[in-house]
């Protein structure tokens, strides 16, 4: 199992519930709980697990920056109340993803993080290294559809939803991984920052998909584009002519996409064989096991009680890990 843990407890920190949970001297959990109670269901819906990865984020991609400056770079806050939340919001994400990374290996769960890396191009990473070895990658991140295959499989646990090589038309409305990278770079991503091609939304992208998924599967995301091309070329028109007008924008911005594709493409991203060997370090080397005293010490001080109460399945669940 593979957990991206900035991205999966962010998440968590946004469930209005959560968001707002603290211990009785004020300290907020809700994060860390939510985080638990998500890999606990995980382990629940998937026993065959037996070892568990988180990857962290340390900083942005440096090749993404170098070709969008303002690649994940969150707008200014508006006034001096939404600067004081954001202060606010961010002390709370650092003490708590500094308590799960002081705190997981006691549960048996294995972390990896390298310098200058981010947390999904880490899985991408293992996915490569692990090629031949099932594997369940649990996060609520879409960018993540793209390393699904016959070996990796995604696991949305608020949504109770799994995304299999099966069904991954069905979710994504793609047919495959290189059309659903295209549609990506078209439609841009606004929690990173990946500005879209204006005025085209997710209508517009359907409104061709259907020309698209009909072709030939591209052998890779150039491929797919010139699909795209075509199913612009292809497309009937309009009373209205709007729809005409943003299919042209599509046709019309092929430098947007390409760029955009060198963005959300994962693969792009390389790593050397130092940073290569640090994570199957992380994946095989050492003995972490679940440990009971310490693991149960830790629910304690952050006052989980329902935690505590149920405890045997933890001992059930996070027993099995190594």
């Amino acid at each position: 199992m593979l957990v991206d843990g900035h991205y999966f407890l962010h998440s968590s920190m946004r469930v209005p519930q959560l968001g707002v949970m603290c211990t009785l001297d004020g300290r907020p959990t809700g994060g860390i709980f939510g985080f638990l109670s998500s890999i606990k269901k995980s382990l629940d819906v998937y026993p065959s697990i037996r070892r568990v990865v988180v990857s962290w984020d340390t900083d942005r991609s440096l090749r993404r920056l170098k070709i969008l400056p303002s690649y994940k770079n969150n707008r200014e806050p508006n006034n001096d109340e939404e600067r004081e939340e954001r202060e606010k919001y961010n002390k709370r994400f650092e003490y708590q993803s500094k308590c799960l990374k002081d705190n997981l290996f006691s549960f048996g769960i294995r972390q990896a993080a390298l310098p200058v890396r981010e947390g999904d191009d880490i899985i991408a990473l293992m996915c490569r290294l692990y090629n031949e070895i099932p594997k369940l990658i649990v996060t609520e991140d879409k960018d993540i559809f793209q390393l699904v295959d016959e070996n990796t499989i995604m696991y949305r646990p608020f949504r109770e939803e799994e995304v299999n090589f099966e069904n991954f038309d069905e979710i994504t409305g793609a047919v495959d991984i290189p059309r659903f990278l295209v549609t990506k770079a078209i439609l841009g991503d606004t929690s990173d920052n990946i500005p879209n091609i204006p005025k085209v939304g997710k209508k517009t992208v359907e409104s061709l998909m259907g020309y698209v998924n009909r072709c030939e599967p591209p052998v890779d995301s150039i491929g797919a584009i010139n699909l795209f091309m075509e199913a612009c070329e292809h497309a009937p028109k309009t009373k209205s002519g709007k729809m005409q007008a943003k299919i042209k924008s599509i046709y019309d911005s092929e430098d947007h996409i390409l760029r955009n594709l060198d963005l959300v493409d994962m693969s792009f991203e390389k790593f050397n064989e130092d940073e290569e060997n640090a994570i199957r370090y992380y994946v095989e080397g050492g003995q972490v096991t679940f440990n009971r005293d310490k693991s149960l010490r830790f629910l304690t001080d952050v006052e989980f009680k329902s935690m505590i109460k149920y405890f045997s399945i933890f001992d059930n669940l996070f027993g099995q890990l190594r």
